[in-house]
């Protein structure tokens, strides 16, 4: 668990504890969330009479400004709620997630009790992602919403008998292109690429609605940065569009 999901349920759990027992209607409740040029419904909306009421709005988060949180208290079923909110996203296009952004079949903490569910999809931002955090405790529900920079990665689509969809393109052609450029291209030191080794990973990211598969780039001549991956790319099924994405930010950058 990181810090910001962490974060997240250690205040949904103090606020459980201070309002559990307070039975006044409280404040009008939001009918979307909105980040930036992001918008999705709210929990609200799919809320029915008295299954619960909206607490407050926090707005940015300390050590998190880029995150918003929304509180729901007097929640009947909790955990149906947040399960019920989890497929109004996905008619949003919301994609469940994991902590590394990473698309997952199921949400893996989906306790009775307490757990979470994050979900997210392309910005309007170029390079990120609008994610949702749903939390619940006891009696409570919360909404963390956010637009950070990274991108899914996406579990790849069985292409259907007969047909080579985007998905089917064979990875090779990827790491061939990227072993075709110079390392001037690519932002690295060297003459030729032949002193780098180019290793692919599993899935597909999606960048601005483009199909792409990250490739890292590893040093073959130093042994003491042989395992230090000094680039990483993502690389469009048509070899048309070509990202570098920031090793440490994980901010993308376009290059092509």
């Amino acid at each position: 668990m990181n810090r910001r999901t962490f974060f997240l349920l250690t205040l949904l759990l103090l606020f459980t504890l201070c309002f559990t027992g307070c039975g006044d209607k409280g404040p009008t409740a939001p009918t979307t969330y909105t980040v930036g040029e992001n918008t999705v419904p709210s929990l609200d909306t799919i809320m029915a009479e008295g299954e619960g009421l909206f607490a407050s709005d926090d707005g940015p988060i300390p050590d998190y400004p880029e995150d918003h949180l929304f509180y729901y208290r007097q929640v009947t079923a909790p955990k149906d709620l947040a399960l019920r909110y989890m497929e109004t996203l996905k008619a949003e296009g919301f994609t469940l997630i994991n902590e590394e952004n990473e698309e997952i079949e199921e949400a893996d903490d989906v306790r009775e009790r307490s757990g979470t569910i994050i979900m997210a999809k392309a910005a309007k931002e170029q390079g990120s992602i609008f994610r949702v955090i749903m939390g619940w405790s006891k009696a409570s529900c919360s909404v963390q919403t956010a637009v950070i920079e990274g991108s899914i990665t996406y579990i790849p689509e069985e292409p259907e008998p007969g047909q080579s969809g985007g998905a089917a393109t064979p990875i090779t052609e990827q790491v061939d292109y990227i072993k075709s450029m110079t390392p001037a291209e690519l932002g690295l030191p060297g003459d030729s690429m032949e002193s780098y080794d180019v290793l692919p990973a599993e899935g597909i990211v999606m960048v601005d609605d483009i199909s792409c598969r990250r490739i890292s780039v590893y040093s073959s001549d130093d042994k003491d940065v042989s395992n230090t991956i000094l680039g990483t790319y993502l690389v469009s099924l048509d070899q048309q569009h070509l990202y570098r994405v920031d090793i440490l930010t994980q901010k993308v950058e376009v290059l092509k």
